[in-house]
């Protein structure tokens, strides 16, 4: 890192130079019947505190758990430094101990202060010094000795506290910003789950006919097995191959020669469920698909004419549709969707499908609200963590 120009009564010191020296720990000197443990799970590097930990037994202790830490510590997980898994001590876990992942950085507080040294080792300062050398290596970490002996810039005590409680008020501001924007999220998908209930609900068919999914769909089919079809050469399809949170993932899959090859074809306004496995009953509807082929383990379902598939999918998003699905899923170690008790789930719908269409719309839009709100808080996250970085650069500039 190439070094700043520093307001009067500020020094480049390292790092080194402003703690003291690292505490050790082992059960054969000092035994402990257990304590709380901290390692690189336990911290959040969005906020920078220390979350869960684990309580562990003090004669079986993993063979990291070295590292007495102290409240006012801050520690510096050393592998990917990149990511800042950074956090200070809070007193709930003084005495207590950390992986020797963590680089244990205990200050002096005649020289500088928790606070200082923390949002200095959450800023760029150190990173971009340490960074370097982690690439030296295969293995994405650095030595403690490599933070130590990272400098940084070290003011008077009392301009110290006057910058970080101007750091503190304006990261309050943006956390309380991030919140707002999050609590919308938040509140716009629980709006979404009570707006289908209001159509599919129980007892709400608003004088809609019911029919079970035989009567107004194709036989439920399923997908493509390898294992069943010879490999050749020829053009490669694309093989839907799950159904995660209303997406789906998709496989280059060599060309299956079959005679009966286009039966496994999906089309705009195929429905496809996926039938085993975690995400066992959940659905996402085709539309405008490249040539693919959707494997063995999901379901296809093909609409007829009295019903709109996008309408269907809707029905398919409701509790309405969970609570009658459950008795199709198997229970056991593992779940499973069987097509002919799919086949038998009854849904009521509008026969008119200008109605249909009408629901589709108003279920689409809330839909694309909620989408647009989720974007804004991508962005609002990306905002807030240059703002947080460049307050920071400033802040150890002089220049706040």
């Amino acid at each position: 890192m190439e070094k700043y120009e520093l307001p009067e009564n500020w020094d480049w010191r390292t790092i080194r130079s402003v703690v003291m020296p690292k505490e050790t720990w082992s059960q054969s000197k000092t035994p402990r019947k257990t304590f709380q443990y901290v390692d690189i799970f336990s911290v959040d590097n969005k906020v920078g505190i220390i979350g869960e930990t684990k309580t562990i037994p003090g004669d079986n202790p993993p063979s990291r758990a070295k590292r007495v830490i102290r409240v006012g510590d801050v520690i510096f997980a050393t592998t990917r430094p990149y990511l800042k898994n950074i956090a200070v001590v809070p007193e709930r876990l003084d005495d207590q101990i950390c992986s020797t992942g963590f680089c244990v950085l205990r200050p002096n507080l005649d020289q500088v202060t928790t606070e200082w040294l923390f949002y200095i080792c959450r800023s760029n300062i150190v990173v971009d010094q340490v960074v370097p050398n982690q690439e030296k290596s295969a293995y994405p970490a650095v030595s403690d000795d490599e933070i130590y002996d990272s400098e940084i810039p070290v003011p008077l005590l009392s301009e110290q506290r006057r910058i970080v409680n101007r750091i503190e008020e304006l990261t309050r501001r943006v956390e309380e910003a991030r919140q707002i924007r999050k609590s919308t999220v938040e509140e716009a998908a629980r709006y979404i789950p009570a707006a289908i209930a209001s159509v599919f609900g129980d007892g709400q068919n608003h004088g809609w006919v019911t029919k079970k999914i035989s009567a107004i769909c194709e036989k439920p089919q399923y997908g493509y097995t390898e294992s069943a079809c010879h490999v050749a050469a020829g053009p490669n399809f694309l093989r839907i191959t799950d159904i995660q949170d209303g997406q789906v993932e998709w496989n280059k899959v060599p060309y299956c020669k079959c005679d009966d090859v286009g039966k496994y074809r999906l089309r705009t306004g195929d429905i496809v469920f996926a039938r085993t496995g975690a995400t066992t009953g959940k659905s996402y509807l085709i539309k405008n698909p490249p040539e693919a082929v959707f494997a063995s383990y999901l379901i296809r379902l093909r609409v007829g004419p009295s019903i709109l598939p996008e309408f269907l999918y809707w029905h398919f998003q409701s509790s309405t549709y969970w609570a009658s699905v459950s008795s199709g899923i198997d229970e056991g170690n593992r779940p499973n969707m069987n097509g002919t008790k799919l086949a038998n789930i009854e849904v009521s719908y509008p026969e008119d499908k200008a109605e249909q269409r009408r629901i589709i719309e108003y279920l689409n839009s809330l839909q694309a609200k909620f989408e647009e709100l989720k974007h804004l808080q991508g962005k609002t996250e990306t905002e807030l963590e240059a703002f947080t970085s460049a307050l920071l650069s400033k802040a150890f500039r002089g220049e706040l």
